[in-house]
């Protein structure tokens, strides 16, 4: 959950990808592995200079010593631009995500990177992992990359600190509260600070 200690500072969170039994997803923080990463999938990267990244990685296990973190889930979905010709809209693809009831239009999430750096989340509902790769296209994301599906688990939320810190959650979500990440989980997550002086780190208290 976020630390109480930096949620004055809070300005959003979000889920996170395919967890690493789906596909050997790695992620590390602070330059320790969380799971082992893996070469050839795509990687949210933070450098500690505070860019952001999505590369397909092959560095090994571990991230070298100017990253904060990496998160990594499947295969990019957009490269240069160009949808990965092997997308495909099959419910029971593990590669894309096995969806709940066995159809392919589900909520999905994913994060794209666009030509300045910049960062976007995307949610969506009745979705495939085609038109998801394509919200991102349309965006102007030049590297995207899918994270969680399925009812049960997407979920973004933004906070405000006029009185106290107030949560909301962005889109229907019925299935979570919006002071999920506020509290103990079972799924990894972002959060999205204001920026402190120095190098970008993870803080875990």
């Amino acid at each position: 959950m976020v630390p109480q200690s930096q949620r004055y500072r809070l300005l959003a969170t979000f889920n996170a990808g395919f967890t690493y039994t789906s596909g050997n997803n790695g992620s590390t923080d602070n330059g320790q592995v969380n799971e082992p990463l893996s070469d050839g999938n795509a990687t949210l990267i933070g450098y500690s200079d505070g860019r952001v990244d999505i590369v397909k990685w092959s560095g090994g296990p571990n991230a070298g010593p100017d990253v904060a973190w990496t998160r990594q889930s499947q295969a990019p979905i957009v490269w240069n631009r160009q949808l990965n010709p092997d997308l495909n809209d099959d419910p029971n693809s593990p590669q894309w995500g096995l969806t709940l009831g066995g159809v392919g239009d589900v909520w999905r999430t994913g994060v794209g990177i666009d030509r300045r750096g910049n960062l976007f989340f995307v949610v969506a509902d009745n979705q495939t992992v085609i038109t998801l790769a394509t919200i991102l296209q349309h965006i102007g994301a030049v590297r995207a990359m899918e994270f969680d599906i399925n009812a049960d688990w997407h979920t973004l939320i933004t906070y405000s600190h006029h009185h106290g810190l107030d949560p909301r959650m962005v889109e229907p979500q019925p299935n979570r509260s919006d002071t999920r990440y506020l509290e103990p989980d079972n799924r990894d997550f972002f959060a999205v600070y204001t920026r402190l002086s120095g190098p970008v780190t993870v803080p875990f208290k």
